[in-house]
């Protein structure tokens, strides 16, 4: 039971931030109104910019269709959570915040972390915890649930003291509930859950897609989802990547452009809710390069080994890098470069293209360009390995 006076209408600051983003945000706080120690979860959606609360003047805000969309699916047999208590802030009849308040249950985390990040060491468990994924997808796709972003890290799991566990169906923001899903719809969203496959066996992949159709299905029809599905994920990888092409050499909320000195690039300053560097650590970076190359010998480094490691002094502490050294000159690349077509910039596009499609083991950290002159440049891809992240 919550408290007569929850906590989001009190102090805040003994709450504890998750995630947060331009447009929404996650806390876990803590409530012990009833002598025991429990937490909730409170989700704030912002309304950002001029147009956006003129827009829900029109329209449900996105707490109260969260709260909507939860009863209904629950409603239809799948396990999900229902927010306990919802607010909307206005201003002058604008909606400037929407509020949801749910409990959380104990012993949980996301699915994707719990295969993924933390590993599953019983492989009969593991084996269960997939199979029971599949039946899941199945249900909810049954029921005409189209969640967009249907991912792992959108289930959560949660571990019973007797070693049973169940799935929950969360993250309503981008769900909609249709008479049924056709064929193709299905097909388009495992296709887009096969991404993570990059991480996971297999063998994994199929015990999944065995659970979704079921055990009435024949070997032919197998092969045949199999196939289109492969295809559509084929189709939605180069989707992706062409995104991210063109989104890292945009500045945004997860790219930045530098201009210091004689040098120029781009850098990134998150990714997905985690914060990773700020304007000040590239500028780190390039003093680092300076004091590495003060005579410009770089031009000395055989073509067929063109990486050296770099150590910079930040300000969170001392931080190793793989830089790929980059060297040009004449007019035709300051043409290249003028419309961002330059080797540098495509190996940078190259390197998010793999990150956003979760098949690149390291995170770009920047592409740096250094104007030496009589159309000389130099070039610095800046990587680091997620091992020392």
């Amino acid at each position: 039971m919550i408290s007569q006076d929850p906590v989001w209408f009190q102090d805040m600051t003994h709450c504890t931030l998750l995630k947060a983003s331009k447009s929404k945000e996650l806390l876990l706080c803590p409530d012990d109104s009833a002598n025991v120690r429990s937490c909730y979860l409170i989700k704030t959606y912002y309304y950002p910019g001029l147009l956006t609360p003129i827009k829900y003047l029109f329209r449900k805000s996105k707490g109260l269709r969260e709260l909507e969309l939860a009863a209904e699916i629950g409603r239809r047999g799948i396990p999900t959570i229902v927010p306990e208590k919802i607010r909307d802030i206005r201003k002058w009849g604008f909606l400037q915040k929407s509020m949801t308040l749910t409990q959380q249950l104990p012993d949980c985390m996301d699915l994707e972390e719990r295969l993924l990040k933390k590993g599953v060491q019983d492989r009969r468990l593991r084996r269960k915890i997939i199979a029971e994924y599949g039946r899941l997808a199945r249900l909810i796709h049954d029921q005409g649930v189209y969640q967009d972003d249907f991912d792992p890290n959108n289930i959560l799991y949660q571990k019973h003291s007797d070693g049973t566990f169940k799935l929950y169906f969360l993250d309503f923001e981008r769900t909609r509930i249709t008479r049924e899903l056709s064929r193709p719809k299905r097909i388009h969203l495992l296709a887009k859950l096969s991404r993570m496959g990059r991480q996971m066996k297999g063998t994994d992949q199929l015990r999944f897609l065995k659970a979704y159709l079921g055990p009435e299905t024949t070997q032919e029809e197998y092969q045949k989802w199999v196939g289109q599905i492969r295809q559509e994920a084929e189709n939605i990888f180069l989707r992706d990547q062409r995104r991210a092409w063109k989104e890292c050499i945009t500045t945004n909320s997860r790219i930045g452009f530098i201009k210091y000195g004689a040098y120029r690039g781009y850098y990134r300053k998150k990714h997905h809710s985690r914060k990773y560097y700020t304007r000040s650590d590239i500028i780190g970076v390039i003093r680092a390069i300076e004091k590495k190359d003060p005579d410009q010998t770089l031009t000395e480094i055989p073509p067929d080994a063109p990486f050296f490691s770099l150590t910079v002094q930040l300000d969170k502490g001392a931080d190793t890098f793989t830089v790929r050294f980059f060297q040009y000159r004449g007019l035709g690349y300051r043409l290249k470069r003028a419309i961002k077509r330059s080797p540098l910039l495509a190996a940078w596009k190259t390197d998010n293209g793999y990150l956003k499609n979760r098949a690149a083991d390291f995170l770009p950290v920047a592409a740096l360009e250094k104007d030496m002159g009589r159309n000389r440049y130099y070039g610095f891809l800046v990587r680091k390995g997620w091992s020392d992240a």
